[in-house]
């Protein structure tokens, strides 16, 4: 499997996990990850005056976002099910969670962040023989956009794990 066509994840104090390699999905479709939408920046609009004062700080806070990633897992309808790698994917996604969320790391765009599980849209579902096929889209929230998710590597330039890091 490409390692492009992964998300990558780790929670707090725990292993790597690999979407395709622990799970059985591939990412289809993921998202470049925004810098962020600025915070409203505190202002006066005086009547008798042209224009708005406006506080600017030394450095502009971003504003929390969403995003979506397209996902794709196949199965066997008589063995390792589509649904059950699907159902084992969000239990890692919602179980045993710290305070911190999970670090996601897509190696696609080379850019990750620190989200959170939001919810799933199904998408479509079909079967060829006995391979069954599920697309679905995730959801996860990103509480602070200021915080980055990069990789580390060992002596022989294999990813290892993942580590926060501020913009």
């Amino acid at each position: 499997m490409d390692i492009n066509n992964v998300m990558l994840m780790q929670k707090s104090g725990n292993d790597m996990m690999n979407s395709f390699s622990d799970f059985g999905i591939v990412c289809t479709e993921v998202p470049f990850l925004p810098f962020g939408e600025a915070k409203d920046l505190p202002s006066n609009d005086w009547p008798d005056e042209h224009g708005e004062d406006v506080y600017i700080p030394n450095s502009i806070l971003l504003q929390p976002f969403d995003f979506d990633v397209e996902l794709a897992c196949k199965g066997d309808i008589n063995n390792d099910t589509a649904a059950k790698k699907m159902r084992d994917f969000m239990l890692y996604l919602t179980t045993y969670l710290s305070h911190d969320g999970i670090m996601v790391y897509f190696p696609y765009i080379s850019d990750g962040r620190v989200a959170c599980y939001k919810g799933i849209d199904m998408g479509d579902y079909w079967q060829i023989g006995n391979d069954e096929f599920i697309e679905f889209t995730l959801k996860l929230h990103v509480a602070s956009p200021d915080i980055r998710v990069d990789v580390n590597f060992d002596d022989n330039n294999n990813i290892h794990g993942l580590t926060k890091t501020n913009m």
